[in-house]
């Protein structure tokens, strides 16, 4: 905003503007990944038998990774609980951080204010027995 000020007014007296200048440091990234999707048939010139055996070694591959993705959505709630627990562990350690930094704080006040209330008891029961 301020810049933007200046630089208006030095416009309007014909002045240069000033000049900014952004520095930023600098970096390299790079990034590869490779991917790839084929489709796996059987030979069209092959035996009845041989694309049964095919569909059927197709069949166990499939079964076995749907297995494998159910036996994983099954251990999900598990995976859940445990990142649950974790989470509220950090919670609780940060509110009884927290807690703890309110109960000490100015805690000397409070022992000057404990030591001004013996004071005045002492005096106050001094004052009575003159």
């Amino acid at each position: 905003m301020l810049r933007r000020t200046v630089d208006g007014v030095a416009r309007l007296l014909n002045r240069p503007r000033s000049q900014t200048v952004y520095a930023k440091t600098g970096g390299v990234a790079a990034t590869a990944s490779v991917s790839g999707s084929g489709r796996v048939s059987f030979n069209p010139a092959a035996t009845a038998e041989e694309k049964i055996d095919y569909l059927l070694r197709r069949d166990q591959e499939l079964q076995d990774w749907q297995e494998a993705m159910m036996l994983d959505v099954r251990a999900l709630p598990k995976r859940w609980g445990a990142d649950i627990e974790a989470a509220l562990n950090v919670i609780r350690s940060e509110n009884e951080r927290a807690v703890s930094a309110l109960r000490d704080r100015h805690l000397n006040l409070r022992l000057i204010g404990v030591g001004f209330l013996v004071a005045g008891i002492v005096l106050a029961t001094w004052g009575n027995l003159i």
